[in-house]
């Protein structure tokens, strides 16, 4: 999805809070980011700059995702989330040379505390 949101965005489009974390995630290791992403997609670096309206990108991003993955919620349910998180997991392996699991693990207290304020603002 990234290729075609890519070479689309105009910084209008906001993924859903899991998406932006592992995004973030990853941005916290730039050099490898960049590595990543020129290797990975067709050359190019997405940088992180949302303009505009919260509710409306979020509402654009819907519309994008479902064309792209139309049997993929964009929203996580974090009821099941943990069940199906172990289930790809198992037998996961990342195109991507930033281990980002092993950092979104550092991170997670903080994403705890992102994800308590954002479901309270929601």
């Amino acid at each position: 999805m990234l290729d075609k949101v890519g070479a689309e965005n105009d910084g209008s489009l906001v993924p859903p809070i899991d998406i932006h974390w592992i995004w973030h995630t990853h941005m916290l290791s730039p050099q490898k980011y960049a590595r990543d992403c020129e290797e990975l997609f067709l050359g190019k670096v997405f940088h992180h700059k949302f303009s505009g309206n919260l509710a409306a990108g979020r509402k654009a991003a819907k519309s994008v995702w479902m064309d792209v993955n139309p049997e993929e919620p964009f929203d996580l349910d974090y009821e099941t989330a943990h069940v199906r998180y172990a289930e790809a997991v198992a037998d996961f392996e990342s195109p991507f040379e930033y281990n980002i699991l092993e950092a979104a693990l550092r991170q997670k207290e903080f994403y705890y505390q992102v994800l308590a304020i954002t479901t309270i603002q929601h």
